[in-house]
């Protein structure tokens, strides 16, 4: 597992537990974007964006030239927060963290990675 751990404010991690709660049964998907401090504190939800079953995109022509993003976010109903191969793609061109929350959609399920999808611990401060 990476040794830095994946940072997110309580706030930003109720946020996104909360949307993928309400997108469900569908994927919520969304970008993440860093504090001063090197703390996820921003969910940025992209315009035109998908939320599907068994599937999520962002439409990349809607995101703002100075959005910051650090990576992205999206939930996995089916109950398993391990990346498949099409998001071990979409990490691979979009930041270097990355976090899948499952169903249940609690502290228990959700996992870190970085770009090219291994583990890393994420930690909500």
């Amino acid at each position: 597992m990476n040794p830095m751990p994946i940072k997110i404010t309580r706030d930003a991690f109720d946020f996104i537990a909360h949307a993928s709660r309400n997108t469900y049964p569908e994927e919520f998907v969304g970008l993440l974007r860093k504090n001063k401090k090197g703390v996820i504190n921003t969910i940025l939800i992209i315009p035109l964006s998908e939320f599907g079953d068994g599937f999520s995109s962002i439409n990349f022509n809607m995101v703002p030239m100075q959005s910051d993003s650090c990576g992205s976010v999206h939930s996995h109903p089916n109950g398993v927060p391990l990346p498949s191969h099409q998001d071990k793609l979409f990490f691979s061109k979009l930041g270097g963290v990355h976090l899948i929350i499952a169903s249940p959609y609690d502290e228990r399920s959700v996992r870190g990675f970085d770009e090219k999808g291994k583990p890393m611990a994420v930690q909500i401060i």
